[in-house]
């Protein structure tokens, strides 16, 4: 008895070139709304590491007070 082989698929299904423009243009809108995601998140984590740096100055030079008063 021999047995039933499936032979892979090597070949694609022709896509029209109208679908591969859909196909296309709708990964670049996908593209475009992580672009604007990831920007807004770098927005906001720059802003935050401004804001802690600045933050981290303040406690410092108050540490520097302080630790000069105390020696």
């Amino acid at each position: 008895m021999k047995a039933k082989i499936l032979q892979f698929p090597v070949r694609r299904a022709l896509v029209s070139p109208l679908a591969q423009i859909n196909i296309l243009e709708s990964r670049l809108g996908e593209l475009e709304a992580e672009i604007a995601l990831c920007t807004r998140d770098r927005h906001f984590i720059d802003k935050v590491l401004s804001e802690n740096e600045a933050e981290m100055l303040g406690v410092i030079k108050e540490l520097a007070k302080l630790r000069r008063i105390d020696a």
